[in-house]
């Protein structure tokens, strides 16, 4: 039987480990959308998906989960502090712009709801459709106040936090669908050209596959364009 006092260090250990691996797979998820979609802030992808609840231990497609609930709890909130603004006094302009917002959230709330069941069915082509049309929703509140002067928006912080989880869940579908690849070329003493492919799987592991071509000008001029491509 093991001690309390072997035991106890290992147990940090392995907590120290899944941390140090959730955070890698976060940070390489949020760099991979930021790279895909400008759009996608890397430190606020990090920062939303670290602080929360289940992401120490989530997969690439537990990411997505939790994009997609964070999104739903965004456009709920947002839902709810549009219709306790209604109740102030304002402007005409102002109340006409939060009306139209108010709508658009209250669709986008059932949006993302069955974005979420779409996703979790895998039918992500359906998901994409439904993410986009909350993405626009917050891009289409926000617009509307710029359109008449001196109307200034209260859900600019909101709409961009809204568009950016929108962004993040795309970019993660991506993923999902056709993996992470990385390629590796070098150039062995013998004269052959080894190629190494790395795809990544949904739970973040690489898969290694690597080919060996003898060096040729019919091989060289195959690679060139590749290379660059990468």
């Amino acid at each position: 039987m093991f001690s309390p006092w072997y035991s106890l260090p290992f147990t940090l250990f392995t907590l120290f480990f899944l941390s140090i691996h959730a955070q890698t797979l976060i940070h390489g998820t949020c760099k991979v959308c930021s790279q895909q979609d400008p759009t996608v802030n890397y430190q606020f992808c990090t920062t939303s998906l670290e602080a929360a609840s289940g992401s120490r231990h989530a997969n690439v497609r537990g990411l997505g989960k939790i994009s997609l609930r964070l999104t739903h709890m965004n456009v709920s909130d947002t839902r709810s502090h549009v219709k306790n603004l209604l109740k102030k006094k304002g402007s005409s302009s102002q109340k006409m712009r939060l009306d139209d917002c108010f709508e658009l959230y209250s669709n986008a709330v059932t949006d993302i709801k069955h974005a979420m069941k779409s996703y979790k069915s895998k039918h992500y082509d359906e998901a994409i459709v439904l993410i986009c049309s909350v993405m626009d929703a917050a891009t289409t509140c926000e617009n509307g106040f710029k359109e008449k002067r001196n109307v200034v928006s209260s859900l600019t912080k909101r709409n961009n936090a809204t568009f950016e989880l929108c962004g993040i869940e795309l970019s993660i579908i991506h993923i999902l669908r056709f993996g992470l690849f990385t390629v590796t070329f070098k150039r062995a003493s013998s004269g052959h050209l080894c190629i190494s492919v790395r795809k990544s799987d949904d739970q973040g592991k690489m898969h290694i596959k690597s080919v060996s071509l003898l060096k040729t000008p019919l091989v060289e001029s195959w690679i060139a364009p590749l290379k660059s491509s990468i």
